[in-house]
């Protein structure tokens, strides 16, 4: 709860922090969900949307369930289409 606190309140600095995380643990989907968290704080839905979709491949990809945030964000997003 204090992370997304923190990334809604100086969401640059989140997106500054996490994308090196994208690349460090590529196979991580809670990184990518992170990331997205703080785009969508910044106010860039596009390249959220980008990431909360990498999110499901990666979890798609390595066998681990979507976490149902992650899936729950993913399609609002795409519902504003």
């Amino acid at each position: 709860m204090d992370e997304l606190k923190h990334r809604s309140k100086q969401p640059r600095l989140a997106i500054s922090i996490f994308q090196p995380n994208v690349r460090t643990f590529p196979e991580s989907v809670n990184v990518y969900d992170s990331l997205a968290d703080g785009l969508l704080a910044a106010g860039d839905t596009a390249a959220a949307l980008a990431e909360l979709r990498m999110a499901v491949k990666v979890a798609n990809r390595t066998g681990v369930s979507v976490p149902a945030e992650t899936q729950q964000k993913l399609n609002a997003l795409e519902a504003r289409k």
